[in-house]
């Protein structure tokens, strides 16, 4: 009879035994899907909330180019309406100014290189020794800031049409200061190009000293600058 009751005994452990790894089981893989189930839930939130901003951005991104290349075509149309009231006053100096950033910006603008090329000409500026700096201003711009064109020599280089003022300056040699012209009416004056020679600096034996020098009257078209 006892023996009877411990086989009973047993078989009921075992059957319980094998419940509750049912269960346990059962809710390991409750669990699991729960888990998997809530991670899917987390990448659609994810995904979605990335998608919204990148979408936000993209919009962004699209508005200020749309504002850039609005504000930026507006500006090149006021610089040329700009330039083209100086052409019309003769202020080519200003025309001056105003272009050479402008063609930096719209280089291949063609109305700003139209406006350019009509109010300036090439000339070819040599000194004994080179390496001296070569800046203009208006002829009757007596107190404005000088405009550096280059450190000589320059060849082909382009400035403003019309009587200038004009300075050469070197370390160790006299500054240059004159009114020289540049165009047609100066060239029809002159000298062949190959024949231009070189300005010479002079020693300095006094620095801060200026001298204006009688021969120095006219830079020509495509030519060296003359005494």
């Amino acid at each position: 009879m006892y023996i009877a009751n411990m086989r009973d005994l047993i078989v009921d452990l075992r059957a319980t035994r094998r419940r509750l790894e049912s269960a346990t089981l059962g809710d390991a893989a409750a669990s699991v899907a729960a888990s998997r189930a809530r991670s899917r839930n987390r990448y659609i939130e994810t995904t979605a909330a990335v998608v919204g901003i990148v979408a936000v951005l993209a919009a962004s991104v699209g508005a200020w180019t749309v504002i850039h290349r609005s504000r930026a075509v507006a500006e090149r149309k006021a610089a040329i309406a700009d330039i083209e009231g100086l052409v019309d006053i003769g202020r080519f100096v200003d025309v001056w100014r105003i272009a050479q950033p402008a063609l930096r910006r719209w280089p291949n603008d063609l109305r700003l290189q139209e406006l350019r090329g009509s109010t300036t000409m090439t000339v070819t500026i040599a000194t004994d020794p080179p390496g001296a700096d070569v800046a203009f201003k208006a002829v009757d711009d007596v107190k404005g800031e000088w405009i550096p064109l280059g450190t000589s020599p320059l060849k082909g280089v382009r400035a403003p049409l019309g009587m200038l003022r004009w300075r050469i300056t070197k370390s160790g040699f006299e500054p240059i200061e004159a009114r020289l012209e540049v165009g047609p009416p100066a060239a029809a004056l002159g000298r062949p190009d190959v024949d231009a020679r070189p300005i010479r600096l002079r020693p300095n034996y006094r620095e801060g000293k200026s001298i204006v020098r009688p021969g120095l009257a006219h830079i020509t078209g495509n030519s060296h600058l003359i005494l």
